[in-house]
């Protein structure tokens, strides 16, 4: 089944809207920022429920080896609850926050130190007393140290555990490869570390499922060498108060799999995981293609209860034409983004269609001159690659009550063509750099408490030939068993947009815009505006 979704002009939404509810603002604005990015906003949330946004960026140069920041801390109607400055080295970076109902926590990557540095504050910009940490990067390394920069190619590492602290999951150098799972309680009396054994004959890593507050809920994948043999995924619960194992479930090198998320359900009493599925034996994960998607239900024992493997040759293929490696029209395969239960006891599985196809400017470049390769984290330019990587349709997927796939939906959206690196790359590892340097266009999931309304929020940009391009901004809405979509143009201005959650029927919208300003007797100087507002999903 296709949607193509309808395009609804924003002029006429804010005219009825503005009118109609007074949560939906006129756009605020900052001005006069030296630098900002994308991953320095962030949502606040208490579990599903939205508390607020941190913003935080660059507004001055006290001299080479300082620089002045500030901390905003915004309600959930975007108003200003609190602004701190802060002043620390020119080079240290945020990477990452976390927000546990009662406090934020900052991961910074400090480059010359060689470090990771957590700072807490708490929702009026105070320093929670007791939060600091300090991490060395020669001991304590993030799951997959991809980090590029600005920002750009972070592996996050770094969980809330709602009303009782964070945790941050790093590898060490053992015999071989191991995990150290770092709770970061609100007192280093009730912080505690759960680590693998040092003499342990596999590589192991350590990846963040779920969290409440009772327990933690963790991927162990372990592997045989570095190229993936016999690798298999394990389900780890702690006890958030004591750091002590409550079980630990390997599901299997038999029928291999890669965990991609999963919940605690406390009403049942049991933990659920989600995830692809391999062929039986393979000699590496790296090559090797999955077979289609699985879940496994297991009791606070650690006893698997229930097991489900949907593939793409007998399953999937009912809704689409799909072969036995996973793939769709054009050599596509699909990268999941989010798995999830909703309040009729469905679970809804989000994607994107993603591939590798010739690009004709790439290979007439070739030709005439050889390849180029781009300076950023050693991606082909478009003028000399032979291959494109592209991003297309979102797919939505629904399995019934005993995990049966139910139906399949595809949301038309214009194709995105990203730089690809060289070399020959599984199906998995080129999604894994897609989202290392946010290829794809899929967002977040939003949902209310009681997950009646689901909502799949994505950005669609559209090329336009001979004006800027816009971008759309579009929803995919769960409501009383049924899919309906909704979609706006967004300004063209912008250089960069980023969505975070919102209100119930609501969607935050940030947009960068870059302007340059002449000084006197200076030369003209980039500034940054940041335009934020509310906008209203209809379900």
């Amino acid at each position: 089944m296709k949607i193509k979704l309808p395009v609804i002009l924003i002029v006429v939404n804010l005219l009825c809207l503005l009118s109609l509810d007074s949560l939906q603002a006129q756009s605020k604005s900052i001005e006069d920022i030296l630098a900002v990015r994308l991953h320095d906003i962030g949502a606040i949330k208490n579990g599903n429920t939205l508390t607020g946004y941190y913003l935080f960026y660059e507004i001055d140069q006290i001299d080479k080896k300082r620089r002045s920041y500030s901390l905003q801390i915004l309600d959930e109607n975007l108003e200003q609850v609190a602004k701190k400055k802060i002043s620390q080295a020119a080079d240290i970076e945020l990477v990452e926050a976390a927000f546990n109902d009662t406090l934020i926590m900052f991961k910074f990557h400090d480059p010359l130190e060689k470090r990771y540095l957590f700072k807490s504050y708490d929702l009026l910009g105070q320093k929670a007393k007791g939060g600091s940490r300090k991490f060395d990067k020669s001991k304590y390394y993030p799951p997959i140290d991809m980090y590029g920069g600005n920002g750009e190619g972070h592996i996050g590492s770094l969980y809330a555990v709602p009303g009782q602290g964070f945790v941050q999951y790093a590898s060490v150098k053992n015999k071989k490869w191991g995990y150290i799972i770092d709770f970061l309680g609100p007192t280093r009396e009730r912080s505690w570390k759960y680590r693998s054994k040092k003499d342990e004959q596999t590589l192991l890593f350590a990846n963040h499922i779920s969290a409440n507050e009772d327990y933690l809920l963790t991927n162990i994948s372990e592997a045989k060498n570095g190229f993936g043999k016999g690798i298999h995924s394990n389900v780890l619960l702690l006890d958030v108060n004591t750091g002590k194992k409550v079980f630990q479930t390997s599901l299997g090198s038999e029928r291999p799999t890669q965990i991609i998320n999963g919940f605690i359900d406390e009403d049942n009493n049991t933990v659920t995981v989600f995830g692809l599925y391999f062929k039986e034996g393979i000699k590496s994960s790296i090559k090797a293609k999955s077979r289609g998607i699985f879940s496994a239900t297991l009791d606070m024992k650690g006893k698997i209860i229930d097991q489900s493997f949907i593939s793409w040759e007998e399953d999937f293929a009912e809704f689409l034409p799909v072969n036995k490696k996973g793939k769709l029209k054009g050599s596509e395969y699909i990268a999941f983004h989010d798995f999830i239960k909703s309040s009729d006891g469905k679970t809804l599985i989000v994607g994107e269609k993603y591939g590798k196809k010739a690009d004709a400017g790439g290979i007439a470049a070739n030709l005439i001159g050889g390849a180029l390769f781009g300076a950023s984290g050693g991606f082909a330019t478009a003028q000399g690659r032979m291959t494109k990587f592209v991003v297309d349709d979102l797919v939505i997927m629904k399995l019934d009550t005993d995990k049966k796939l139910e139906s399949v939906d595809i949301i038309e959206k214009t194709p995105t063509d990203l730089g690809l690196p060289g070399g020959a790359m599984s199906p998995q590892v080129l999604a894994y750099f897609a989202r290392l340097y946010g290829g794809f266009d899929y967002s977040f999931t939003q949902q209310n408490d009681d997950q009646s309304i689901i909502s799949f929020v994505y950005l669609d940009e559209v090329k336009k030939k001979k004006e800027a391009n816009t971008f759309n901004l579009a929803s995919v809405n769960y409501l009383d068993g049924e899919f309906n979509t909704d979609q706006l143009e967004l300004s063209g201005k912008s250089s960069f947009v980023k969505v975070l959650p919102a209100v119930p029927g609501y969607i935050a919208v940030f947009e960068i815009e870059q302007i340059e300003k002449k000084e006197k007797g200076k030369r003209k100087k980039t500034y940054n505006t940041l335009n934020y507002r509310l906008e209203k999903i209809n379900y």
